[in-house]
């Protein structure tokens, strides 16, 4: 299983705002350096943050990107089901033509071990995996 791009970028634009030693808006145009994005891929994924309420935008020249919930009660598994697409496979989406439609045993099997994978990320929080990161170098974003 591989996540998409967008929620690879939004878990690590949350991870780098949560690991960071003093909490303060960041630049996008600074993300966007530190995670090699062009500024429309990174504006989308941001757009997409703050539309779960995961962060929130700082207007002004000292603005940027913030985290608008506290990292102890912000689960990794409740973040990956807010961006990531659950369509693990065609017939999930609805717009597969499969022969075994409606009596697949496939589906289920994926289904559970999607809904494992979400489990286990539900251990977890935001706080939990910064502290386990090193802290970006002085001077990044």
């Amino acid at each position: 299983m591989r996540l998409h791009d967008r929620t690879d970028h939004g878990l690590r634009v949350l991870l780098h705002l949560a690991a960071l030693p003093e909490p303060r808006p960041q630049p996008a145009e600074a993300l966007a350096r530190a995670f090699a994005l062009s500024p429309t891929s990174l504006a989308k994924v941001i757009q997409g943050l703050a539309a779960h309420g995961f962060v929130a935008t700082v207007p002004g020249r000292h603005g940027g990107v913030r985290l608008a919930r506290d990292p102890e009660g912000l689960r990794l598994g409740e973040i990956v089901r807010a961006l990531e697409p659950m369509a693990l496979a065609p017939c999930f989406a609805g717009d597969a033509t499969c022969p075994f439609d409606g009596g697949c045993g496939l589906a289920p099997a994926l289904d559970a071990a999607w809904g494992a994978f979400l489990a286990s990320l539900d251990q977890r929080s935001l706080a939990d995996v910064a502290r386990a990161t090193r802290a970006p170098p002085a001077g990044a974003p």
